[in-house]
């Protein structure tokens, strides 16, 4: 692979940034920044500045589809992310909800021709959202 392990691990040292990768490995999907926005609840521009590095360094491509740019893991790290992810025991309860709302993002993707949900005019409704809670 020829990558400095302590570099990628550095940067998997940030939860949310480690969420990301996580979403990407488990799934192998790609996903547009405005998804991961609604997936992961952060930020707009806190999900552009997490993606910074992990682009430089080769973890992420990057490709477009219109005014969409679409973010996955890197085909060299794809199938090793997704073993380490796999063997390691899921704790952490919020990499469990997010893969859970990015299944369901998915779908709703599926549904509108694999194209990006974040251009329609409503959320989908399988996505749980963190916040104010339905009455």
């Amino acid at each position: 692979m020829n990558v400095k392990l302590d570099r990628v691990f550095a940067l998997l040292g940030n939860l949310q940034r480690l969420r990301i990768v996580h979403l990407l490995a488990q799934t192998g999907m790609r996903f547009c920044v405005c998804e991961l926005v609604e997936i992961l609840g952060l930020p707009q521009p806190t999900i552009s500045r997490l993606l910074v590095p992990l682009r430089a360094y080769g973890i992420v491509e990057v490709s477009r589809d219109r005014q969409w740019v679409y973010y996955k893991l890197a085909p060299k790290f794809q199938k090793w992310l997704a073993n380490i992810f796999a063997e390691a025991p899921l704790s952490d309860s919020e990499l469990s909800r997010d893969l859970k709302r990015a299944v369901g993002y998915c779908k709703e993707r599926d549904r509108q021709g694999n194209r990006a949900t974040c251009g329609s005019r409503h959320t989908p409704k399988t996505i749980p959202r963190k916040g104010k809670a339905k009455l």
